[in-house]
């Protein structure tokens, strides 16, 4: 349950991605999703 709740983070965050202009702040949110996939992927394992 908990990983499905993370990819849907993920999922809402890369659909925020496209639609901020500030590039610092988009950034910052592609940092956050890479840091949630390696958090999941050694759950994961």
């Amino acid at each position: 349950m908990w990983e499905l709740l993370q990819i849907e983070v993920l999922q809402l965050n890369f659909q925020n991605v496209g639609t901020i202009t500030n590039q610092s702040f988009t950034v910052r949110l592609s940092n956050c999703g890479n840091y949630y996939k390696s958090w999941i992927l050694r759950n994961e394992s």
